[in-house]
């Protein structure tokens, strides 16, 4: 079989392994089974279904387009609403710590006025009384100022207790450190 054009070369098989001859032009031809079409003067014919398709095709996009971009601005409002959040709290813990900063100045500062007076007691001597005994108010003030004192974590070194504070203490079975 030969072709009408002859510039294009054989159509069909070109022998008994079904290879088929060079074609012609690039576009212009199409090989089905063992036929080969020349689709140079040919139209494309679109049905109004397909038609409808590509329309239904651009709309999902369109809609689809708009969902991305809807979901992204809300996410991006939600995270701006929860940075701004985060911020006023942290600016919030901020302001506390200098609260309470201040506050432990103001507590180091009395603390640090009480350590002198608890100083002063704690080396005091106690008077006996007609019974022999000193009085057991005036020994638990000496040793609740010794252990204020202690306690507190004051500075410098506390005086030596009194022997009569010693012997009181004893007596009364309190702590003299």
């Amino acid at each position: 079989m030969t072709s009408e054009f002859p510039s294009r070369g054989p159509a069909g098989p070109a022998g008994p392994a079904g290879q088929r001859g060079p074609a012609g032009p690039a576009g212009e031809t199409a090989h089905v089974d063992n036929a080969t079409i020349d689709v140079s003067q040919a139209q494309i014919i679109e049905s109004r279904a397909s038609k409808q398709q590509a329309r239904y095709l651009a709309y999902s996009m369109c809609v689809l387009f708009a969902f991305v971009i809807g979901g992204l601005l809300v996410s991006l409002l939600f995270t701006s609403s929860q940075v701004h959040r985060v911020q006023q709290i942290s600016e919030q813990a901020r302001q506390n710590a200098e609260a309470i900063s201040d506050q432990n100045e103001i507590l180091r500062k009395q603390i640090t006025g009480d350590c002198g007076f608890y100083r002063d007691l704690s080396g005091l001597p106690v008077q006996n009384a007609a019974n022999g005994h000193p009085s057991e108010l005036g020994v638990k003030i000496i040793s609740d100022s010794r252990a204020a004192w202690t306690g507190h974590g004051c500075p410098g070194k506390l005086p030596p207790p009194d022997p009569t504070f010693v012997r009181g203490a004893g007596y009364y079975r309190l702590p003299v450190n």
